[in-house]
């Protein structure tokens, strides 16, 4: 994986978990 698409799944959970 990709730093930049582990920087984007990071963020992606960060989001799901602030729902």
């Amino acid at each position: 994986m990709t730093n930049e698409a582990q920087m984007t799944n990071e963020a992606q959970t960060a989001n799901e978990a602030a729902k």
